[in-house]
């Protein structure tokens, strides 16, 4: 189940992610998956886990995520990776901002029936914030 675990989670980075196709979710992720770390006001399930995707991509239209390393463990998946795009459309608030962005992050997966059924994620949130001048950088 390990090995299947990892290969899902490349294929939700590829197919989903990197190929900047929000839809595509509906195949990795179960209609009722938990979100633990949902964006603000992200709606439940898997439709809120499509309209943060969107949120993503329109805000960061040549978005990339590439993994650095994956493990897995049972029904947990873990990928840590780097976050990297230019902020072209709104995202969580502020305007474009024109921007890149190159952030490191955590995503763990609960897996149930070869479907994300739980989501926890961590993401350096400051360093995206000081990249897109949201808050001044820190000395």
């Amino acid at each position: 189940m390990s090995e299947e675990n990892k290969v899902l989670m490349r294929r939700f980075f590829d197919e989903v992610l990197n190929a900047h196709n929000p839809d595509a979710a509906a195949n990795f992720c179960a209609p009722d998956i938990v979100d633990h770390n949902p964006f603000p006001e992200q709606p439940p399930g898997l439709e809120g886990t499509k309209r943060a995707l969107i949120q993503l991509v329109s805000a960061f239209p040549d978005l990339r995520c590439s993994i650095d390393s994956i493990v897995s463990e049972g029904d947990l998946v873990v990928a840590h990776y780097r976050f990297t795009g230019t902020q072209k459309g709104d995202f969580m608030g502020f305007p474009a901002s024109g921007k890149k962005v190159d952030v490191a992050a955590f995503d763990m997966v609960r897996v149930v029936d070869g479907k994300a059924k739980e989501r926890w994620g961590i993401f350096e949130e400051m360093t995206m914030a000081m990249q897109l001048g949201m808050v001044p950088d820190m000395p």
